[in-house]
């Protein structure tokens, strides 16, 4: 059945044009399983027989795209932003909060107010054996790529 198959072409077509408004990325996985939907209407036309089976079919599909995206694509892009962004340098003198403090064991957790390739929250170690407490603001001395850790330092008042 085409003309089924259709609607869900359109369906699809309107939610790309509220993304391409919206700039919100969340629309653009809609648009995505409607146009499964509507190449599952036409192959399977008998299947797919029932608006209800198609919307169904709709919903599944959405939430295993937007599921995807969060556990899988998401981390990725964010995971090779930050190593860009530390291979750049662009860190160096840029200061944030301690969130978790580093022990000589485990690194510790800052945070900037801006972020930084794609992530607010930085793995940091301190340089040497400073002690660096919950709260207290530090800056970015230089970075180690083989860890993927910053190296920070106390700003003294």
């Amino acid at each position: 059945m085409v003309i089924p198959a259709l609607y869900w072409v359109v369906w699809a077509f309107i939610l790309v044009i509220v993304e391409i408004v919206t700039l919100t990325f969340a629309s653009f996985w809609f648009a995505i399983s409607a146009l499964a939907v509507a190449m599952l209407t036409f192959f399977y036309p008998k299947a797919m027989s029932s608006w209800q089976i198609q919307v169904l079919f709709w919903l599944i599909f959405s939430i295993l795209i937007i599921a995807s995206w969060f556990k899988g694509w998401q981390p990725y892009s964010v995971m090779r932003k930050k190593t860009q962004a530390m291979k750049d340098g662009k860190l160096i003198n840029e200061q944030g909060v301690i969130t978790k403090p580093p022990t000589s064991l485990k690194a510790g957790v800052m945070r900037f107010h801006i972020p930084f390739g794609g992530a607010n929250e930085w793995k940091c170690r301190s340089k040497g054996h400073e002690e660096i407490n919950f709260g207290d603001r530090v800056t970015v001395i230089d970075i180690d790529i083989d860890n993927e850790e910053l190296i920070v330092s106390l700003i003294r008042k």
